[in-house]
């Protein structure tokens, strides 16, 4: 529903809006239910809802500060900020879309209600909470920091960064897409779902992650440094640098391009496998014994030591006291391949 509705006086704007909701709903919207705050300086004045307060549809930031009730009883559509940090609310009840920002901090909250959507930011900081029950979308940045969540359930997708530090997480439901940074660093998670893409980042430093599953691509580096991490399960394409020292992984599986530099070192893999592209530096583990399917590698190459590279000396050449491997031209001489084939992982 559009609200950008331009009226002439704030009555006017709610008798509109309550003739437009009661012929689209079905239900009886009157005035009475609508509440419109003071603009200042192009942003709305806060409010402090109380308990007595029976609005449905409210345009400004609301504050639940002053709000006694343990669940929220009549608010349905926030269309700036919704601050609950300091509430006693435990429930968002009847609430289902929030336009604005969501602040839920330090809570055990029993639920989300009825809430489908934030268009702003969610900041669920150290909170306990079975499941994010019928959210489906964030609109912006999402920080779960330091939070025990069962589930996020129906959530598809965050449109910025997912931000889960030190989390204790069962499993991220729905969840399809981030369009930010993904950072599981330091915790806990049961299942990653059907995740597939990641425009940013993936950081999984020090986390209880057992294996990526279905994500296929990430725009940004990767980082499993120290994390339980064995199988990278449908990944192919890393836009940037990945990290997988002193992880627990042996097989990079279906993984084809690296954009920046890949480290190997401190893990057990002994083949490239399917790597095609590496955009930066090659740092090899120990262990490793072949090169796999790889055509191109854009830095250079380090082995661990003379002994090493001498096992690869048909593939490599030395300059200047570095190595460098005999890359396919013709693999590269199409130079937009990789741009070509990053926009359409993107798609």
């Amino acid at each position: 529903m559009n609200f950008d509705i331009k009226t002439e006086s704030v009555d006017d704007f709610k008798k509109y809006l309550a003739y437009k909701l009661t012929k689209e709903t079905g239900d009886n919207y009157t005035s009475d239910d609508i509440f419109v705050g003071k603009r200042e300086n192009n942003s709305f004045e806060n409010f402090f809802m109380k308990e007595s307060d029976h609005f449905k549809y409210l345009f400004g930031n609301v504050h639940f500060k002053n709000y006694a009730r343990l669940v929220v009883g009549d608010a349905e559509y926030i269309y700036g900020d919704a601050d609950f940090k300091s509430s006693k609310v435990r429930n968002l009840g009847s609430l289902r879309h929030v336009g604005g920002n969501l602040f839920l901090k330090g809570k055990i909250v029993n639920g989300l209600g009825c809430l489908e959507s934030i268009g702003g930011n969610a900041f669920f900081h150290d909170i306990e909470i079975r499941n994010l029950g019928n959210l489906v979308s964030i609109g912006k940045n999402a920080d779960f920091s330091g939070s025990r969540i069962g589930s996020l359930k129906n959530l598809e997708k965050i449109g910025g960064n997912g931000i889960f530090f030190n989390c204790s997480l069962g499993d991220l439901g729905n969840l399809k897409l981030i369009e930010g940074n993904a950072s599981f660093g330091f915790s806990i998670v049961g299942d990653m779902g059907i995740l597939e893409k990641i425009v940013g980042d993936l950081d999984l430093r020090h986390a209880a992650v057992e294996s990526l599953k279905n994500i296929k691509f990430v725009g940004g580096s990767v980082s499993l440094n120290r994390s339980l991490v064995s199988d990278l399960g449908c990944l192919e394409n890393v836009g940037k640098e990945m990290d997988l020292r002193y992880s627990k992984v042996v097989d990079l599986g279906n993984l084809k391009e690296v954009g920046g530099s890949l480290n190997l070192r401190n893990t057990s893999i002994k083949s490239l496998g399917n790597v095609e592209y590496v955009g930066g530096d090659i740092y090899l583990s120990t262990e490793l014994e072949d090169f796999g399917n790889l055509k191109y590698v854009r830095g250079c190459i380090y082995f661990v030591d003379e002994e090493q590279a001498g096992k690869f000396e048909d593939k490599i050449f030395k300059k200047n006291g570095s190595f460098y491997f005999r890359n396919d031209s013709q693999y590269y001489s199409n130079k937009t391949f990789k741009r070509q084939r990053y926009e359409e992982a993107l798609s």
